[in-house]
């Protein structure tokens, strides 16, 4: 929106995408203004529009691949009910591929995710690794749980003191609300997350009478002391709002870190860790791989050499993208069609035996 101060009018300026992140920039003369825009078809870009005229130009192109359309699953934004009488959001993207037709009377398998912050945000802008999995026949929930930034101040604060709590209470129900709904199979629902978003999968797999059969966590933040006590001095009261003061509410750290009651993960989960994370040590995620594989339970542990809190080498991406399908494959029992991975699943014959 331009305000002319001069005429007290106002002008919309279009810029042909859904979604603006981040804010605006001007350039110093006021003539140009640089945003990050993106949607369900493209990635986010910077884009720059000139004030006078409307024109739009892209500044940094990403350099995408050209993808037919008939690939490409566009999110719906969803409104689903969830504890206290309360509302959730999430943007939810169906299975699609134009030279796959499921067979008839079936439903689709579900991957919840949940995004990291946690008080973060996700946006409906392309998301390839979201495209790998609904182009081979998954549907994915993109989970803005209670907490979320983007729908406003009250929404926002009801994370507070409730992390670990809202947020995996809105993950179950945003999993209930599509069996419900009778658009994805009730036997088939999975959950992932990376860094407060594996906190938040950890949590929602060791959760009683949760619908999820198996998970994936990415750096999962699994010690929320050691996160407080390493935390940056920008973020060294984000945690008391979040949790409480580790000073006098420690019992509500020890309660809600899936590393001290890592006893209680009961179902099927691959771990995916980074050798040089400082926030996630990758003894904690070892320990909570060997707990799971100990209760006879399918899993593995991939750590990535030279990796941090967040992988960015683009073989590890990948490795880590194929990995994840392919366990939650063997553990859901289907097959795929395209994808082949080399990972060992400890415990999956012995599993299977019981389970299939």
């Amino acid at each position: 929106m331009v305000v002319e101060i001069e005429s007290h009018t106002r002008r919309s300026l279009p810029t042909g995408y859904a979604v603006h992140l981040h804010g605006v920039v001007y350039s110093k003369d006021g003539t140009q203004v640089y945003v990050v825009a993106g949607d369900g078809g493209r990635a986010a870009r910077l884009i720059q529009v000139t004030v006078a005229t409307g024109e739009v130009k892209g500044v940094s192109e990403v350099g995408e691949a050209v993808i037919h359309p008939g690939y490409i699953s566009h999110p719906s934004h969803i409104r689903f009910p969830t504890t206290h009488d309360d509302f959730a959001y999430g943007y939810l993207y169906l299975p699609k591929n134009k030279d796959f037709r499921a067979p008839e009377g079936t439903k689709p398998p579900l991957l919840v995710r949940v995004h990291g912050g946690p008080t973060g945000e996700t946006f409906p802008i392309l998301h390839l690794t979201y495209q790998f999995f609904t182009s081979r026949g998954f549907a994915l929930l993109d989970l803005n749980y209670r907490g979320s930034t983007g729908y406003g101040t009250q929404y926002r604060n009801k994370l507070n003191g409730k992390w670990g709590i809202l947020d995996v209470d809105d993950a179950v129900a945003g999993a209930n609300y599509l069996v419900k709904e009778n658009i994805v199979d009730a036997s088939k629902v999975c959950v992932d997350g990376g860094s407060a978003g594996g906190f938040t999968t950890l949590l929602v797999l060791m959760s009683e009478n949760a619908p999820f059969a198996a998970g994936a966590s990415f750096y999962g933040v699994s010690d929320l002391e050691l996160l407080v006590n390493d935390t940056h001095k920008f973020e060294s009261r984000y945690m008391e709002t979040l949790v409480g003061s580790i000073h006098t509410q420690k019992h509500l750290y020890d309660a809600r870190s899936p590393i001290k009651n890592a006893k209680k993960l009961g179902k099927p989960t691959i771990f995916f860790q980074g050798s040089e994370d400082k926030i996630v040590i990758p003894s904690h995620s070892k320990d909570m791989y060997d707990i799971v594989k100990n209760k006879g339970l399918p899993s593995a542990y991939i750590l990535f050499e030279g990796e941090a809190h967040g992988f960015i080498k683009p073989e590890n991406i990948k490795s880590s993208l194929v990995d994840e399908l392919y366990f939650f494959s063997q553990v859901l029992d289907f097959t795929l069609a395209d994808v082949t991975s080399d990972l060992v699943i400890d415990n999956l014959e012995s599993w299977k035996e019981k389970h299939h």
